[in-house]
């Protein structure tokens, strides 16, 4: 079965889960946003360029892979997930009705379990889980990922770069909030301490500055 169809099978679930109410492992209903197309009124949401490589796309990409950024102007987007997305600067610009950023979201979030399963198949022992509204995500890893080649710590962080991104975005999506913050925690595995935690994008991942001796 196609990927397309797969998302095409998730929405329905989720437009049939949304309407008959809150349920465990849903996604929750989009808020209302205020942010709006001056012509048609349809939601706006905003989101960093450097999400064009994943945004709105059919098939899983790690960063960090021969990815081109996307040009300034009309930027494509399946019309399923916007009504139109534009690049101003470092911002992307996408306007979508609730139904089309529904749909994003859970093709992002299809995308987002490849990742996943991608920085997991890495470390076995690894775990990683998100709020249901995607407000924050933690990753259980250990020091492991700098004990190998600088092109294994390499890949490895830019997976959990994917990951927060994907993650953020749908909080974006979610909330109607462009300004809003995702919390991101990594923790010890072996004693879940925590590692390093900060909100993205207010401040950044910096996994060399952990003291992972300090966590056990």
């Amino acid at each position: 079965m196609s990927k397309k169809i797969i998302a095409v099978l998730m929405l329905l679930t989720l437009i049939f889960l949304t309407a008959c109410g809150s349920t465990s492992g849903a996604v929750p209903t989009v808020e209302p946003v205020e942010r709006e197309d001056a012509g048609t009124g349809t939601p706006q949401f905003v989101f960093p360029k450097s999400y064009a490589w994943f945004l709105g796309k059919m098939d899983y990409a790690p960063l960090g892979a021969s990815n081109v950024p996307a040009p300034s102007g009309d930027y494509p987007l399946a019309p399923e997930f916007g009504e139109s997305a534009i690049v101003q600067g470092n911002k992307i610009i996408l306007t979508a009705t609730d139904e089309q950023r529904t749909a994003l979201m859970v093709q992002t979030d299809v995308l987002l379990s490849q990742a996943v399963d991608a920085w997991m198949n890495l470390n076995p022992e690894y775990t990683f889980q998100n709020a249901e509204d995607y407000s924050t995500l933690e990753f259980g890893m250990d020091e492991s990922y700098s004990a190998i080649d600088v092109e294994h710590q390499i890949e490895e962080t830019n997976l959990i770069l994917t990951i927060i991104y994907m993650v953020h975005a749908n909080h974006i999506l979610i909330t109607g909030d462009s300004e809003i913050t995702t919390d991101v925690k990594l923790t010890n595995y072996h004693s879940e301490k925590v590692a390093q935690e900060f909100s993205y994008p207010a401040q950044a991942l910096e996994l060399a500055a952990i003291q992972w001796e300090e966590t056990y």
